[in-house]
């Protein structure tokens, strides 16, 4: 394709050079890997506008079992559990070590996949 848009350029075939360009510039893009970092505060905060706030979907894969869940927020959890009931590092039992974030996901569909 790129050889074929140097020949289109080369004798001011426009209309081919940037259907050529376009096509070559939406091949890169699909070859881009994104990873997109999420501050659930800021995801979950009451005074977003409907219109451009995002919705987010889980995808659990079970074997040939998938299930969708729909993100609707997130709440903090208060455990010691994860320390086996000691004292974090900070010596604190009020310590923020204790508390962690834990989506709250709402079932959408389940699905069998075919092999």
């Amino acid at each position: 394709m790129k050889a074929l848009l140097s020949e289109a350029e080369f004798y001011q075939c426009e209309e081919l050079a940037i259907a050529l360009e376009d096509k070559l510039d939406k091949k890169q893009e699909t070859k881009k890997i994104g990873l997109e970092f999420i501050d659930l505060k800021t995801l979950f905060k009451e005074k977003q506008d409907q219109e451009t706030k995002s919705t987010y979907t889980l995808i659990k894969k079970t074997g040939n079992k998938l299930e969708t869940y729909a993100v609707v927020d997130y709440v903090n959890v208060f455990s010691r559990n994860e320390y086996k009931n000691n004292l974090c590092e900070h010596r604190s039992k009020d310590c923020g070590c204790y508390f962690y974030p834990k989506l709250v996901l709402v079932p959408q569909q389940k699905s069998n996949l075919s092999k």
